[in-house]
Parts: structure tokens; sequence; C-alpha cells
């Protein structure tokens, strides 16, 4: 056996061992499509981010990778479910009163998690880690999977230096002013950048990483993915999972399987339209993507608001 395949098959030896060791997994997140806006400042981030850290600390479980979005959040957890859902719990908790205390009025009920979702192998964990380090870097169009920084996405396989963060001692006042509450127990680990909990010290990325061969497999999986995060997508109710970039190359790709055309939009309005049901049905793909990507006039744009229609808005 060459030196490559050795290699090949000795790191996924040790992430596959470093898979069975922890566990189990789970995937806990809320639904953005239906939530109301919950974080819209650099103070409100922070705080979700701080409470996190306290969340985690009073919890059995690890967190090994997360996402705050806007109206939502994303967390991929290692321990028992209830040790999982006791984590969300309490973030839900001390948000609600942060939210309280400053006057939002915010209709909770959407901002909750039914059942975690089991995440029962190797690589479906390796799809849902990128998956989640990505959201911040799909959704908003100035961002990248590095630059997202209320999320892990940064930490993994990134430039980010732990030793940039800090041990505080914390006086009674920082701590309210910090975490916002007087019942805070702030643990000995945490390390701080400013005001903020540094997330290497209470999330567990080195494991994160550890199921990975090395960043090659990151950040292929990063890149390429497309079908495995259409159906995370699809399970978890996400209306957008590609960015436009992304999703010009796979909607080629598409092009070329089904009409044996390189450049979607030489396609005729016909084939445009039945190209665009297979742009929201394999790719999740919004109206708004499929019109600037097929180029489609005002006559087939109507055709296309029909086809949504039809199909309960799905796009």
């Amino acid at each position: 056996m060459d030196s490559s395949k050795t290699y090949f098959f000795t790191r996924e030896q040790d992430c596959e061992s470093n898979f069975i060791k922890s566990g189990p997994y789970w995937h806990i997140t809320t639904p953005g499509t239906s939530s109301e806006i919950l974080f819209s400042s650099t103070d409100d981030f922070i705080f979700a981010i701080n409470t996190l850290a306290l969340a985690s600390s009073l919890s059995d479980c690890s967190i090994i990778a997360f996402a705050l979005m806007s109206n939502h959040i994303h967390f991929i957890l290692s321990g028992s479910k209830d040790d999982c859902l006791r984590l969300f719990f309490e973030f839900k908790k001390r948000i609600k009163s942060y939210m309280s205390k400053h006057g939002r009025i915010i209709n909770w009920s959407s901002f909750t998690v039914d059942d975690p979702i089991p995440v029962i192998s190797i690589d479906m964990l390796r799809n849902e880690v990128v998956y989640v380090n990505r959201n911040g870097y799909v959704a908003i169009n100035y961002e990248t999977p590095y630059s997202y920084k209320w999320s892990s996405g940064p930490y993994y396989f990134g430039g980010y230096d732990y030793h940039s963060s800090i041990v505080r001692h914390l006086t009674y006042r920082e701590k309210r002013n910090i975490f916002h509450t007087a019942d805070a127990e702030v643990p000995s680990y945490f390390r701080f950048m400013g005001n903020m909990v540094d997330p290497c010290s209470f999330c567990d990325f080195e494991f994160g990483k550890s199921i990975f061969r090395d960043a090659h497999q990151y950040f292929n999986r990063l890149s390429k993915s497309f079908e495995a995060y259409s159906e995370i997508a699809k399970r978890l109710g996400d209306k957008v999972f590609l960015s436009d970039e992304e999703i010009y190359p796979a909607t080629v790709e598409l092009s070329r399987k089904h009409f044996n055309i390189n450049n979607p939009k030489l396609l005729g309005g016909g084939d445009k339209i039945e190209l665009a049901k297979i742009m929201y049905q394999n790719l999740n793909a919004t109206s708004a993507q499929i019109r600037r990507i097929l180029k489609l006039d005002n006559k087939l744009i109507e055709e296309l608001q029909e086809i949504i229609e039809k199909c309960n808005n799905i796009i």
C-alpha cells in the first residue's frame, strides 16, 4: 500500500475512533422561517455568545459547532438528549429574560425545539458541522465561512489564535454587565475577548476538527457537498443553503445533465421553467436566485410565480 493510501486509512480510522468514543450527537435548531428577529446588534450577539457559554457550563454536554443567526440558532452537541435539551432551554430562558428587561416584546412560540435531530454516523456529523459553519456565509452576501463571528466557522482550520484571549477575574459589576444576571457563576476556564467569552474556552472545536481527516477534507466539504446540504436543508426546513456563487455551477451541472446544454441561459422558455422546478427541488433555490441565474423574462417570471404558488411557496 502506497503512503497516500496508508495516510488515508490511518486518518480515517482515527476519525472513526474519535467519533465512537464520544456521543451521542444531536443537531438542535429552531425554525428561521417563522421566528421573529432576536439578535439585531453587536451587543445582542455578544450577549447571546455569553449566554451560550453560561448555558454550556450548566449542562453535561459538549458544543461541537454552533451558529447564532438573527432569528434562529443551530447547535451541534454531544451528550445525552436530555442534557442537550437542557442546554437549549437554559439558553432560551436567559435570552427571554434579557429581551424582556430591555422592553423587547417577542412571540417565543416558534423559538423552540420539538425534538433534537440524532446524528448517527461520522459522515452525517461531518456534513452537519459544515452545514452549520456555512450558515452565516450563505445567508449574508458579504460574509465568508470564516468571517461570520457569531458561529464556530472561524475556529475550524482557520487562522484563529486562541492565545489572543485572556483569563479575567471579573468584579460583580463586570459580571452583571457581561452576563446581565445576578446569579452568574463564571467558570474559571472562561477566556475573554473584550467582554465576550471566547468560544474556544467553552466549545470542543478540537474534537470537531478531529472528525475530519485533515483540513483538505474539511475545505472540500465546505465548498462541494451540494447534495448533502440539500438533504439537510429539506430536513430542517431551511429555504436557502447555497450562495449565488455556489448555486450557479450546480445549476450548470443540472442543465448539462437534463438538457445537454452547458449554459442554462440558452435554454428555451419551457426548458427554463422545467429547470426552475429542478432547481428548487434539488437545490432549494429561491425564486430570486432562479430569476437571476436563468435570466427569465416577464412572461416566464409569471409562469414561475404560478409554480411557486402551487408548491405552497417553498422557494
